[in-house]
């Protein structure tokens, strides 16, 4: 962007007769504006479109071309994106440099040379990142799966052993090597080296789909059954793997994993998509996905990284265009569904989102993901009796209660509340604390609401103080802490725990009007009204607004007098 602004300033400062074409581009320095606020706002599509203009007045302003292939691929645009490509390649040759420049539209067009079989040409681009880690792993590994292209005997891959000894890269190392040993049936080699994928780099779910079809492939059924069956015991009920043992017991074997170097590279590609979407790199995943599905069209686990990535942007409608390539047969199409949902409910379209989720509801089978996000949604309806209902038929469908079902309890606690049922909320919040005695949220909502009620000050004490022990930063249990000392008149005690939890949540209303009221038993009154007034502009469901502007106009004191006169009524 600052090339093009520097193309404005540079020919506004000349003394020579501005041409034409200036005159052109400066009529559309609204494009580069619009262009600007669209990418600080990471619409990409509005991007390409105002960015598109200005490409009409600079058609070979290279800055121009390379930003617009970058909108086009993240966007998926992949003939356009190719297009420009192309264009920026003819203008200048890429494949001219050694240096770590235009990595993607190098990557993209090695891609789409490898995709037409042109595999001399596609050598010419395998490109370099500024990223060593990550360009160790797609630079060595694509030179690898393209040396396997032209000669499908090689055993040794040289570029693969590049990556073997960087500790963060050997798990994908053993993954590759395995995926080359599948290929060419050397299954010794390849159940050695899954094997120890797995050892190194835990139960990961693509090595485990990987390596459980390599077993059902080669006949070794019982292993295979043993692999699912370890899964599920460590990370619980998955649909991927039901769906494995469904094809198991039918006999049906599976297609390897990956069946060429195309797709091994596209895998490799949405490793590091997934890596940089972990790491906080959004804009990088985005393209590293998009090269990844380039080659292996709508792979469900791409497409689910994709989407990830546009729920991190808040982009989620974007995120279900992508979610919604997931076909009805795929073992991963209900998980979709439900985050569909919830990128509905979270784009405002609440009715849209339990349409869609009441689609998944079977009452005769409970579900744990779709029955949650049903009651989920149903509690942010405010149809508290449902969502409790359905809470009640996952807990009831519990053969033996554990630690894991604290949260079920949690959640139905909180839902009898907002319900204004709090006997039964108390009793559920128990039943969390027995399961899970260090459940921060349930020691705190207890332990505050006791305080709050006046009731059993002690005790909620106690809790709030065992729930700070468990995270010592957490700004709403400081100010449970703080409120406790108030409800008990250590005021002082309670300043100092406000006051601490201000700092880290500047911005929370409950604590600035808990404070407020601390500052007036502290004969502090224009600090509580200040603090009262920064109540009203942050904002927070857990406040009556009417008794805070009371207590704005005429004092604490005399809201509690109020109050009270309005309970002997």
């Amino acid at each position: 962007m600052l090339t093009f602004i520097a193309i404005a300033s540079a020919t506004t400062n000349s003394t020579e007769e501005p041409d034409v074409e200036h005159y052109e581009l400066l009529s559309n320095s609204g494009s580069l504006l619009a262009y600007s606020t669209a990418i600080s706002n990471n619409d990409f599509k509005k991007s390409k479109e105002f960015l598109s203009q200005l490409h009409i007045y600079k058609p070979d302003n290279l800055d121009i071309i390379e930003q617009l292939f970058s909108l086009s691929l993240i966007n998926g645009d992949f003939e356009e994106a190719k297009q420009f490509a192309l264009l920026f390649d003819d203008l200048q040759k890429v494949t001219d440099s050694e240096i770590q420049e235009h990595f993607f539209l190098k990557s993209f067009l090695m891609l789409e040379n490898l995709k037409q079989g042109k595999i001399k040409k596609a050598k010419t681009y395998i490109a370099k990142s500024n990223d060593f880690i990550y360009d160790e792993m797609s630079y060595n590994f694509t030179k690898g799966w393209i040396a396997y292209e032209e000669d499908h005997t090689l055993i040794t891959v040289d570029s693969f052993n590049k990556v073997k000894d960087i500790s963060i890269l050997n798990v994908y190392y053993l993954i590759h090597q395995a995926l080359l040993a599948d290929l060419q049936d050397r299954h010794k080699d390849a159940d050695t080296y899954y094997a120890e994928a797995l050892q190194v780099g835990g139960m990961k779910i693509d090595v485990v789909d990987a390596y459980g079809r390599f077993l059902e492939r080669t006949g070794r059924e019982k292993q295979a059954f043993a692999l699912y069956n370890d899964f599920e015991n460590r990370s619980g009920e998955n649909r991927l793997i039901s769906k494995a043992r469904e094809r198991l017991i039918s006999g049906v074997k599976p297609r390897p994993y990956v069946e060429n170097s195309k797709d091994a590279i596209g895998y490799m590609f949405y490793h590091i998509a997934d890596m940089y979407k972990i790491t906080g790199h959004v804009s990088k995943s985005m393209k590293y996905a998009r090269l990844a599905q380039f080659l292996l069209s709508n792979d469900e686990y791409v497409v689910q990284v994709l989407a990830q990535n546009y729920q991190i942007y808040g982009k989620y409608i974007d995120a279900n265009v992508e979610l919604e390539k997931i076909i009805k047969s795929s073992p991963f199409y209900k998980n979709a569904q439900i985050n569909i949902a919830q990128n509905l409910n979270r784009n405002g379209q609440e009715d849209l989102a339990l349409a869609t989720i009441v689609k998944l509801y079977d009452k005769n089978k409970v579900e744990d993901d779709v029955y949650l996000t049903y009651a989920n949604l149903l509690v942010m309806d405010e149809k508290y009796n449902q969502a409790i209902d359905i809470y009640t038929s996952i807990i009831n469908s519990r053969k033996l209660l554990t630690v894991n079902d604290a949260d079920l309890f949690f959640a139905r606690a909180t839902t009898y509340d907002a319900a204004d049922d709090w006997a039964k909320a108390e009793i559920d919040l128990k039943k969390t604390i027995e399961l899970y005695p260090n459940h921060m949220q349930a020691l705190n909502y207890l332990g505050y609401t006791w305080i709050d009620k006046g009731v059993n000050l002690e005790a909620g004490l106690k809790m709030i103080n065992k729930a700070l022990s468990v995270n010592r930063m957490n700004q709403d249990i400081i100010d449970s802490l703080g409120w406790a000392y108030y409800k008990l008149g250590k005021y002082k005690l309670a300043k100092v725990e406000l006051e601490r939890a201000a700092k880290i949540a500047p911005n929370s209303a409950d604590i600035s009007d808990h404070l407020g009221d601390v500052y007036w038993k502290l004969d502090r009154k224009l600090e509580a009204k200040f603090k009262w007034q920064q109540a009203t502009i942050y904002k927070s469901e857990f406040i009556d607004y009417d008794d805070l502007a009371y207590k704005l106009e005429h004092g604490l004191d005399a809201l509690h007098k109020k109050n009270s006169t309005e309970k002997v009524k």
